[in-house]
């Protein structure tokens, strides 16, 4: 294995995950050897190798029986880190997380089934959800973790996405749960500090994109605002007037429209441009872009 800073020279293709577990220096990928880093249990479904001393989940083949457990539960507010390094485009969807109260050396590998979801969510004690396709990209890396109310969050390279599901019993010991499923070739568990700090560039160019949505509404907001509309447009309808063209109505071509701003209250995620015609959400979000209109219906009408 070569350095970290050499794609040429360094082809990772597994899924990263982890919670104290793989450190990297000198350019040479090294394990700690401490009995709480976070580990792939020995039982697992049967098209799954574990390498790696234990890091490392791969699927050798098919789509499915890919389901994996951690080697120790996992306290309450203690983040799973899981990095995509290798995936697929032969097959549909991607992988599942979660959680089980159930212990995995109480289980069978061999017995286990295809899927983590539904085969065993309908069971008592697992709870798991499927990953967006959309969301997994090379080296993203995925985080996870339970709150004692049972609530799961997740995020995407150090970005919080919010709560992915509910209902886990955090009263109970709780393993890792993870089905390396369809497009998802494989996982590691990796080291949270190591995480922050090979995130330092997507946070880079989450701030180009932040940067560019900026511009775009600057771009919106900096038109000519000061075009005069036509002199059908008095009153209350002047004080909305704007700039950006007015579709025609194909019923009412002879009716003049006023612009509907949105509310200066809105998501933590949303934006608006200067004249409030415009809400974007903040890129790399994907929750709370909810806004409201300005006036009430029956002012509207």
């Amino acid at each position: 294995m070569g350095g970290l800073g050499s794609k040429e020279r360094f082809q990772l293709n597994y899924i990263k995950t982890a919670s104290v577990p793989c450190s990297v220096g000198h350019g040479v990928l090294r394990r700690r050897n401490s009995s709480n880093t976070l580990r792939f249990h020995p039982i697992h479904g049967e098209n799954l190798q574990l390498v790696e001393n234990g890091c490392v989940a791969r699927r050798a083949e098919s789509f499915c029986k890919g389901i994996a457990f951690s080697n120790r539960p996992v306290r309450v507010g203690e983040y799973v880190y899981l990095k995509f390094v290798e995936l697929s485009v032969n097959w549909s969807g991607a992988v599942r997380f979660g959680f089980t109260s159930v212990d995995p050396s109480s289980l069978d590998g061999a017995s286990l089934p295809k899927y983590v979801c539904p085969d065993l969510t309908n069971k008592p004690g697992f709870w798991a959800k499927a990953l967006p396709e959309r969301l997994v990209d090379h080296n993203a890396v995925l985080f996870y973790y339970f709150t004692a109310d049972g609530d799961v969050h997740f995020g995407i390279n150090n970005q919080e996405m919010g709560v992915f599901f509910s209902g886990v019993d955090s009263r109970e010991r709780l393993w890792a749960v993870v089905d390396v499923y369809g497009n998802t070739m494989a996982v590691e568990f990796i080291d949270p500090n190591q995480s922050r700090l090979n995130n330092a560039r997507v946070s880079s160019d989450s701030t180009t994109e932040t940067s560019t949505l900026n511009r775009r509404i600057s771009e919106v907001t900096s038109s000519p605002s000061t075009t005069t509309t036509p002199s059908r447009t008095t009153g209350r309808n002047a004080a909305f007037a704007s700039a950006h063209s007015r579709p025609q109505s194909k019923y009412h071509p002879h009716s003049c429209f006023s612009p509907l701003p949105f509310h200066r209250v809105h998501g933590q995620n949303v934006r608006l441009s200067n004249d409030h015609l415009t809400a974007a959400r903040d890129v790399g979000e994907f929750a709370n872009g909810y806004v409201f209109f300005s006036r009430d219906r029956k002012s509207v009408v």
